[in-house]
């Protein structure tokens, strides 16, 4: 996106922000730019870019004037801690475009940073299909493959300033997440494509269910894609839970009207397509493996989680989704300690043991984690 948007005319400059030094450093090294490659590895184009800044650096002045007017947040580790740095910079005409995996974020940032309903920004949700890949042991240069495509959710204000009219709230809300989304729509590349909310969720949920049941698994197991096929009780697993989401979806009160979606997740086709894209992954690891064996937290709980949440709010059963969340929280917990301690108690692989998460194994796996 900052690639993108660095090429729009009469925009200001776009201000990466990061929560670690090491982005500036690479940024150097790196020419200043950002740079994209086909599948191939060679350059499409690349563009300079200001310096990043380190968001958690209290002696930082993240912006001269008093507000922001647009924010893209696509940090899944910690969006809450992020935004709340942010907030004083943030207000009711500031626009936050969600590029997040899952659903859910955007509850969870009212109830915790965004508590006065009156003064809270506005929301634009987005979906991403594009296919993008790290170019060697490079940051600031990725692999994009052609024809992704991009779905943007506007959302509406509710009437929550007692003191303004709610039509007046509602349009000028509207005029601030459509600036964000025309400056979304300009460059080609992203194939944008603005939505309502059943059609988000059309395009939204199937990633989900694919993540909630891959990811979920994969990090469960600590194994390679493939080794899930491999393995019937990964795969009763994965038909068990597969099942258990589709039901939660079906039931959800915003698609009773949407009978073409129902079906759509009903349908044979759609498990069918689950598993053949699982297949298609190969002997690739999870970048939610990578991410645990670094002790950074993964999306699950805006995965498997907020189908448990939808669950709850209709009655229906969440068994299998709430040992996932619960199992994954297990495995990130435990490589964290483990982390601290620097030692792999007990967890020293074993014969045939094929685990990548713990235990034994070195804190960087060039393999593994320089996939992505």
């Amino acid at each position: 996106m900052a690639h993108g948007l660095s090429g729009i005319p009469n925009l200001p400059s776009v201000q990466l922000l990061s929560s670690n030094n090491y982005s500036m450093l690479n940024w150097r090294e790196e020419g200043k730019a950002i740079t994209i490659r086909d599948s191939k590895g060679i350059p499409i184009s690349s563009r300079q870019i200001r310096c990043p800044k380190n968001l958690y650096h209290h002696g930082t002045e993240l912006r001269v004037p008093p507000m922001l007017d647009n924010v893209i947040v696509s940090a899944h580790d910690g969006p809450v801690v992020a935004l709340r740095r942010l907030q004083p910079y943030i207000d009711r005409q500031t626009t936050i475009c969600l590029a997040l995996a899952g659903l859910g974020q955007m509850e969870m940032l009212n109830q915790e940073v965004f508590h006065d309903p009156a003064l809270r920004p506005n929301y634009v949700l987005c979906h991403s299909y594009h296919r993008l890949s790290k170019y060697t042991d490079t940051k600031y240069s990725i692999k994009m493959e052609p024809r992704g495509r991009m779905f943007l959710y506007p959302v509406p204000r509710d009437a929550e300033d007692p003191n303004m009219d709610p039509k007046t709230s509602a349009s000028l809300g509207n005029q601030h997440t459509q600036h964000l989304v025309n400056l979304l729509s300009t460059p080609l590349a992203f194939g944008t494509e603005v939505t309502d909310w059943q059609g988000f969720l059309r395009w939204k949920l199937s990633g989900m269910v694919y993540q909630s049941l891959a990811d979920t698994i994969s990090v469960i197991l600590g194994c390679r894609y493939s080794e899930i096929l491999k393995n019937p009780a990964a795969m009763a697993m994965w038909d068990g839970m597969c099942k258990e989401t589709v039901r939660i979806i079906t039931k959800l009160p915003e698609l009773r009207a949407r009978r073409d979606m129902i079906w759509h997740f009903k349908a044979e086709s759609f498990r069918k397509n689950l598993k053949a894209k699982l297949y298609r992954e190969g002997d690739h690891y999870s970048q939610w493996i990578s991410a645990i064996r670094r002790g950074v937290s993964v999306p699950v709980d805006f995965m498997n989680g907020y189908f448990v949440k939808r669950a709850k709010e209709l009655g229906l059963d969440h068994s299998q989704n709430s040992l996932a969340v619960n199992a994954v929280k297990a495995r990130h917990l435990s490589r964290t300690a483990e982390l601290k301690l620097f030692i792999p108690l007990g967890l020293q692989p074993y014969m045939t043991d094929l685990d990548k998460i713990g235990g034994g194994q070195d804190v960087y796996d060039p393999e593994l984690d320089g996939e992505h």
